[in-house]
């Protein structure tokens, strides 16, 4: 189960671990603050990172805090 966008790449394959929650939070999280569906964020083709911080205007500690939970690779978010 998941919505795409919402739910990270382990949990579309079925897969899911504990991260996985944080990252679906942190896409609503951004979705609030954005008004935009994770689907229209686009990625930075380089990093892989979902593209959303030049949407908002947000303290640089909670851009780094959402950029975590929302890491593509589940090693990367927190756990």
């Amino acid at each position: 189960m998941g919505t795409p966008g919402y739910a990270p790449p382990e949990q579309m394959a079925k897969r899911p671990v504990y991260a996985s929650d944080i990252y679906s939070i942190g896409a609503t999280s951004i979705y609030l603050l954005t008004g935009k569906s994770p689907k229209d964020w686009g990625y930075d083709p380089s990093s892989g990172l979902l593209n959303w911080q030049r949407e908002v205007n947000i303290s640089d500690h909670l851009a780094r805090v959402l950029k975590k939970m929302s890491e593509m690779a589940v090693s990367q978010r927190y756990q």
